[in-house]
């Protein structure tokens, strides 16, 4: 049956050949996935990013980004080189609790114009040697996410969105 695919959206009278094709598919949850559909696909759950997976990321493509989408040079706003990777990791544990990388971003762009602003802008200094000391001053206090107690569970719901178009939320 996969071997005289014709494509109807786009009327074409060509012959499709699917019988090696590969679909992947994503969905953040599985409860708006039709049934039929995910009998016949091999489900993969993918849980969060490590703190190493993040750590990474931050270096390769978070803190580049924001550099150039505020246009902080390299010898502008930075970590000391020696201690960079424990102060992202610091970030990540502390102040982060997603499973992406979204809330990382927030932070980092965060504490990077904080310091430019505040060190350089207002005080006039060349460069800023982001530390300890200046990720504490410049971010606020972690918050730790929601729980909620065992002894509480039963009957204790947290909405966090409402989907009109199926009455629920």
């Amino acid at each position: 049956q996969n071997h005289l695919f014709h494509d109807k959206y786009t009327q074409t009278t060509v012959d499709i050949d699917l019988s090696n094709a590969h679909f992947i598919l994503t969905a953040n949850t599985l409860d708006t996935v039709p049934p039929p559909v995910i009998d016949r696909c091999q489900v993969v759950m993918l849980t969060r990013y490590s703190i190493e997976e993040k750590v990474a990321i931050a270096r390769k493509h978070i803190i580049p980004r924001i550099r150039k989408q505020h246009g902080l040079s390299e010898n502008a706003v930075f970590f000391d080189a020696e201690h960079e990777e424990e102060y992202l990791r610091e970030i990540v544990q502390d102040y982060t609790h997603e499973a992406g990388v979204r809330q990382l971003e927030w932070t980092l762009r965060t504490l990077f114009l904080r310091a430019q602003r505040r060190q350089i802008l207002d005080r006039g200094e060349d460069k800023v040697c982001i530390n300890h000391q200046l990720i504490k001053r410049y971010l606020e206090q972690p918050r730790l996410p929601r729980h909620i107690n065992e002894e509480d569970r039963v009957g204790e719901v947290i909405a966090l969105g409402v989907d009109v178009e199926r009455g629920i939320g």
